[in-house]
């Protein structure tokens, strides 16, 4: 098992930010399903009370795949929105709250217009979680 030094010091993907305490990775994952053209993925931290959704990223079919870091230290709300062919309409497809584990690796499988396919899987379990215990 790697220590948390080796954790924090590795080498990672060229597409992927370098992790930080109490960060996580967070791939968003596009299917073509449902002809979509793109989602939005909007966060908030329950650290922040009252405090609105924010823009995060955009995936399209072009550019299926995005990583992105995301906070350990608080819960976290998720919701995708997504434009269909059909609509100029953004409409909410999918939402939850969670809180990621510091250095875990999550992907968020996306399937526009299908919310049941849409699920947020753990890839690599977090390390260190008690790090400040």
């Amino acid at each position: 098992m790697q220590t948390c030094n080796e954790i924090a010091n590795m080498d990672v993907d060229e597409h992927k930010p370098k992790l930080k305490i109490d960060t996580a990775y967070l791939n968003i994952n596009l299917t073509e399903a449902l002809g979509e053209r793109y989602a939005e993925l909007w966060m908030q931290s329950k650290e922040c009370w009252q405090c609105p959704l924010q823009w995060v990223a955009t995936v399209d079919v072009k550019k299926p795949l995005l990583t992105i870091l995301t906070n350990t230290t608080h819960k976290t709300v998720l919701s995708l929105r997504a434009q269909s062919n059909s609509s100029t309409d953004v409409k909410e497809i999918w939402g939850m709250e969670t809180r990621f584990g510091e250095w875990g690796e999550y992907s968020l499988l996306v399937s526009p217009g299908m919310a049941d396919d849409t699920r947020l899987v753990i890839d690599k379990e977090p390390h260190c979680s008690n790090i400040r215990e």
